[in-house]
């Protein structure tokens, strides 16, 4: 099995295949791809987790925001909630090969808020439910 060299670490073909593959899927080079798994796995992690969660809420209230005259989410039943949101994963799927890093962030906030309505009419439910 040939083994070759790559960030200090030797990787089999197969192992380099897939993180090429992974570092493809985010359109990101495989030594950049190392370096944020890496960074993922340090003491830093907890600091990153703020910043990136910071990042999505900050984008998800924008777009909240911006979409108020779109009415509540909580009349709407949640089968039409997970169609939206079926439709948001293949707008981000489509920012992530063809628009800015910007609008792919726009784009993971719309995914968000659409999880974060299920959720609360999940829970809106369970809560009638248990009432009754």
């Amino acid at each position: 099995m040939k083994r070759t060299k790559q960030a200090h670490v030797y990787l089999s073909d197969a192992e380099r295949q897939e993180l090429q593959r992974r570092a493809d899927a985010i359109g990101v080079k495989v030594s950049d791809y190392i370096r944020m798994k890496t960074l993922y796995n340090t003491p830093h992690r907890t600091t990153l987790f703020e910043k990136d969660l910071n990042v999505l809420s900050t984008a998800m209230k924008q777009k909240i925001d911006r979409d108020t005259h779109k009415g509540s989410w909580t009349v709407t039943p949640i089968v039409d909630l997970l169609y939206l949101l079926k439709l948001e994963v293949a707008e981000l799927e489509n920012a992530i090969y063809n628009e800015s890093n910007k609008a792919q962030i726009k784009e993971c906030a719309d995914i968000a808020n659409f999880c974060m309505m299920i959720a609360g009419n999940v829970k809106r439910l369970a809560l009638d439910n248990s009432t009754n």
